[in-house]
């Protein structure tokens, strides 16, 4: 039972990380302004409205797949319920995906593409973990 806590523990947070790494290299590519202020919450909105769908998509993709590499792990690692276990890590991501959308502002296809990738990598990931001997 602790190493199912400890798999999960550690899944979230190499989903957490591999999400970190991700946006940070997406968001070099789209710097926002010089003396930018994040709490300048109509500089913000504009700022956000002149990014290109591309970011978006990157972003969403770096959900996808750092919910893939954590459920991977996750399942990977439980020593019973591995499919489980995954499916924990993807709904402890999928919970951060939606209320950093809400924060975000983010486009309205977002808001419906993001969970559904969410879901499936996690459960693809939890799939094919649980299949691989440790």
């Amino acid at each position: 039972m602790l190493r199912r806590i400890a798999a999960v523990i550690f899944g979230f947070f190499i989903s957490a990380i591999l999400f970190t790494a991700l946006q940070f290299l997406v968001r070099n590519q789209y710097p926002p302004p010089d003396n930018f202020n994040y709490y300048d919450y109509e500089a913000l909105d504009i700022y956000l409205k002149s990014l290109p769908n591309k970011m978006f998509v990157l972003i969403t993709g770096a959900f996808a797949l750092s919910t893939f590499f954590g459920s991977l792990f996750t399942a990977k690692k439980s020593e019973a319920y591995k499919l489980y276990m995954g499916l924990i890590v993807g709904g402890m991501m999928l919970v951060g995906v939606i209320s950093y959308i809400s924060v975000m502002q983010a486009p309205k296809w977002m808001i419906i593409v993001a969970p559904l990738t969410i879901m499936t990598c996690s459960f693809i990931g939890a799939k094919i973990g649980s299949k691989v001997k440790d």
